[in-house]
């Protein structure tokens, strides 16, 4: 994806700088030429290129700036399918269990894990030769009479609004206004997406939502940048609120804080990972296991890691030529393939397959937006959703890309799908319906639900 970073007359960075970091972000990124992007990277004086460029954006005071290529991703899908791909691999995995406590030996080491099943309430152990801590916000939770907090808990919020009424052709990195801290309007198929806040965090890990302060902060500046865009609370779709597993830095502030990733071993031989970010989750866990491999040598003495084992390619990936293949003579709109196709990568394939026998599931939710009943069958089969929230909120992005007077007709006929699947009847229904609507409602309480 392209991303304009642009230079206005105050900003620290000058277009100079902008060229310079753009090629040492591309260089050092990866040691493989073949993601390297440095070769389409383009850099602009003035404000005339722009005009053209980005017809939408503040031209006065505007130096200068440049247009590189990054990644976009949808956080939780590529979570999703890690997960599929370690159980496709021999992993089990367990959703919806609680850490309760600790099994330990008379030495005072780890031997189990007491834990619950929050769904059915039964309790039972884990056991392992080594217990690896990497629950991110929750860390400092799972480290049992540690000496010293270990996380920094900061806040990000985004917020949604339909591309159209915003204006922006490419993702812009932009400096906030305020206090000059970094932050993106980022388009997302029909949409775009402006975020994100970075502030520390004091509330409860599991009730995070966004706020009138928090959206407040995002329009002022981004009202600067594009002055013509409708930014107005009329026209937000929808917002969403996340915690950053920051490791503890005393003296910084939340933006300047590292994001470095920090692996250790506390006295009762559990063994941390915090902190990092995203784009390096595969380094993250590879250099966990080595971490074991040095100070644990017994556990996995018969295990061989390949140097660079993380650069290998994951199951669910995909070639553009090979998805075209696999629905050719398929009856599907474009828009629609192509959301399949960026979503689910080879799960698209089978999403596709299932329409042979019941195309009804192909019908679009909405008219002008490519989401199918067909994407909320293959979720429920293949990914474990117990609940209508895990389904429109963790497992897609309906649920801050719909507004909120448009919820209860996804999640009506989401949980009709439900329903079909695990047997429920219609009290249990109506529950799951309410319960994800109050949850809209909490991280939309801002919003004028009336009709435009």
């Amino acid at each position: 994806m392209p991303f304009s970073i642009l230079s206005y007359a105050g900003d620290s960075q000058t277009p100079f700088i902008i060229k310079i970091g753009t090629f040492l972000y591309d260089h050092l990124s990866n040691s493989r030429q073949k993601f390297k992007n440095f070769k389409k990277h383009k850099w602009y004086k003035g404000p005339e290129p722009w005009n053209e460029l980005e017809p939408e954006v503040l031209k006065e005071g505007l130096r200068g700036g440049a247009i590189y290529y990054d990644n976009n991703i949808d956080d939780a899908r590529l979570t999703l399918e890690i997960i599929k791909e370690a159980v496709a691999r021999g992993a089990v995995a367990l959703n919806y269990i609680k850490v309760l406590d600790y099994v330990r030996d008379q030495a005072g080491k780890l031997t189990a894990a007491k834990v619950e099943d929050v769904i059915t309430g039964d309790d039972f152990e884990i056991r392992a030769k080594v217990i690896v801590n990497a629950t991110g916000i929750w860390t400092d939770e799972l480290l049992r009479n540690f000496p010293r907090k270990v996380i920094r808990p900061t806040k990000g919020v985004h917020i949604a609004f339909h591309q159209k009424d915003i204006g922006n052709k490419a993702a812009l990195a932009l400096n906030h206004t305020r206090d000059h801290r970094f932050y993106f309007v980022i388009p997302r198929g029909k949409f775009t997406i402006v975020g994100t806040t970075d502030t520390d965090y004091e509330g409860s890990l599991d009730e995070v939502y966004c706020t009138k302060e928090d959206v407040d902060y995002l329009l002022e500046s981004t009202r600067h940048y594009l002055p013509n865009a409708k930014l107005d609370y009329d026209h937000i779709l929808g917002t969403y609120a996340g915690i950053r597993p920051l490791v503890m830095e005393e003296g910084k502030a939340e933006s300047k804080v590292s994001r470095n990733h920090s692996i250790f071993e506390a006295p009762d031989g559990l063994v941390s990972v915090c902190g990092g970010k995203l784009s390096i989750w595969r380094k993250m866990a590879e250099d966990t296991l080595r971490f074991i491999q040095i100070h644990k040598p017994n556990v996995f003495s018969k295990l061989k890691v390949k140097r660079n084992h993380s650069k290998q390619p994951i199951w669910i990936g995909l070639e553009h030529g090979a998805w075209d293949i696999g629905i050719r003579g398929k009856k599907i709109p474009p828009d629609i393939a192509e959301h399949l196709y960026e979503q689910y990568g080879k799960g698209g394939i089978e999403i596709v397959k299932s329409l042979e026998q019941e195309p009804s599931l192909g019908e679009r939710i909405f008219p002008d937006l490519p989401w199918i009943p067909a994407e909320f069958q293959y979720i429920i089969e293949h990914e474990m959703v117990p609940h209508l929230i895990d389904l429109l909120a963790r497992r897609m992005e309906i649920v801050w890309l719909v507004h909120p007077r448009d919820q209860a007709k996804v999640a009506e006929l989401a949980a009709k799908i439900m329903l079909q699947h695990y047997r429920w009847d219609n009290t249990r229904m109506q529950k799951e319906i309410v319960e994800y609507l109050e949850y809209v409602q909490r991280n939309s309480v801002f919003l004028k639900f009336e009709k435009r």
